[in-house]
């Protein structure tokens, strides 16, 4: 072997040899990775099961308002009428609020 042959055979050992000590680092990280993703994935679907139900549960209470107003507008008190009003429009603000919040969130 010649000077060359072997200054480039010691060059390929320490390649390999830090190539496995970063595959070794690697192998202890990605355990954590893949474990961490998980738990992500299940934060995020339950945020988004949650933002689900809060929508849902607006639309319900909202429907329940709009379907009190009609029952409310043949009425002689006016004042119930009002305060029907208010919250069919506090209710449709949130609802508004909560369908941006909805997007957002799934665009990510």
């Amino acid at each position: 072997m010649t000077m060359l042959d072997i200054i480039e055979s010691q060059r390929a050992i320490a390649v390999l040899q830090e190539t496995v000590e970063k595959l070794e680092f690697l192998g202890t990280i990605t355990p954590n990775v893949l474990t961490q993703r998980d738990e992500l994935s299940k934060m995020v679907g339950d945020e988004i099961s949650r933002l689900i139900e809060d929508q849902r549960t607006l639309e319900q209470r909202y429907e329940e308002l709009i379907a009190q107003r009609a029952k409310l507008k043949g009425q002689l008190n006016k004042q119930k009428y009002k305060e029907n009003q208010k919250e069919i429009q506090l209710t449709s603000q949130k609802l508004r609020e909560s369908t941006k919040k909805s997007l957002s969130e799934l665009k990510g």
